[in-house]
């Protein structure tokens, strides 16, 4: 399973996501946005 880290979005029964996944180191941590929504928010910042 994986876990959006923006919104906490449980996707079962994966291992990845079906959008773009973006990695973003932030303070020394890799956070994951693979929600499209979520995905896009950061994409914009």
């Amino acid at each position: 399973m994986i876990c959006c880290s923006a919104c906490g979005m449980k996707i079962p029964g994966k291992d990845s996501c079906d959008f773009a996944v973006i990695k973003k180191t932030v303070e020394g941590k890799e956070y994951v946005f693979c929600c499209p929504h979520c995905a896009e928010d950061v994409k914009e910042k």
